[in-house]
C-alpha cells in the first residue's frame, strides 16, 4: 500500500543531483534535497508560533529530477506530493539506518509565499537522420497563415479591456449557484 502525502515547506539543502546511463542505454537522472516543513499554531494568546520542524528527504528521478536541479535552490518554499518510504542500511559498524524519504511525483514552488515563471523543458535532441529532417512550422488551430490570432491573456501582453467590457460575475448563467 503507498503512503502518498503531499508536504510544504523550505529546501533546507543545496539540490544533489546524479545522471548517467544504465546498462542498457537508457539515460537516468536523480535529484535529492532535504525538506523542512514547520507546523505553525495559533497560541493562547491569539499569536501563531512555529511549533515544531519535521526534516525528510525529496527524491525524484528523470524529468522531475531534471526539473529540480534547474529551477530548485536552497531555502526556496515547494510544495512536494509523492509516497513516503522508509529507506533502510546497515552502516559500517553492522549497525541498522533508516531515513524517511518521500518519493517525489510532483515538486512546485509555493506560490503563497511568493512568484515564479514556468518555461518548458527543451524538446530532447532529435533522433531522425539530418537529411530527414524538415523545418519545424508553427500551428495553431483556427488561424489561417499569415494571421496573429487572438492574443494569449496569460502572456501579459494583451490590452486591459475597456470598462464597458467588463462583465458582471453574476452575469454568467448559473452563477447565483455558487452562492
Amino acid at each position: 500500500m503507498d503512503c502518498s502525502v503531499w508536504m510544504t515547506g523550505n529546501v533546507a539543502t543545496p539540490v544533489t543531483f546524479r545522471s548517467g546511463e544504465s546498462a542498457n542505454g537508457q539515460k537516468w537522472s536523480r535529484a535529492e534535497f532535504r525538506l523542512a516543513s514547520t507546523r505553525r499554531q495559533r497560541g493562547q494568546d491569539g499569536q501563531w508560533g512555529d511549533v515544531g520542524t519535521t526534516f525528510v528527504t525529496v527524491v525524484a528521478w528523470r524529468a522531475l529530477a531534471d526539473g529540480i536541479w534547474a529551477s530548485v535552490t536552497k531555502g526556496d518554499p515547494v510544495i512536494v506530493s509523492g509516497r513516503l518510504a522508509t529507506d533502510q542500511w546497515v552502516d559500517r559498524n553492522g549497525e541498522l539506518q533508516s531515513r524517511l524519504t518521500l518519493a517525489a511525483d510532483a515538486v512546485g514552488h509555493d506560490l503563497t509565499r511568493g512568484r515564479t515563471r514556468f518555461s518548458k523543458n527543451p524538446a530532447p535532441p532529435s533522433t531522425a537522420p539530418a537529411d530527414a529532417a524538415t523545418p519545424p512550422t508553427e500551428v495553431r488551430a483556427g488561424v489561417d497563415e499569415g494571421e496573429a490570432g487572438p492574443p494569449n491573456p496569460w502572456s501579459g501582453d494583451a490590452d486591459e479591456p475597456a470598462p464597458d467590457e467588463y462583465v458582471p460575475f453574476d452575469a454568467f448563467e448559473g452563477a447565483s449557484a455558487l452562492g
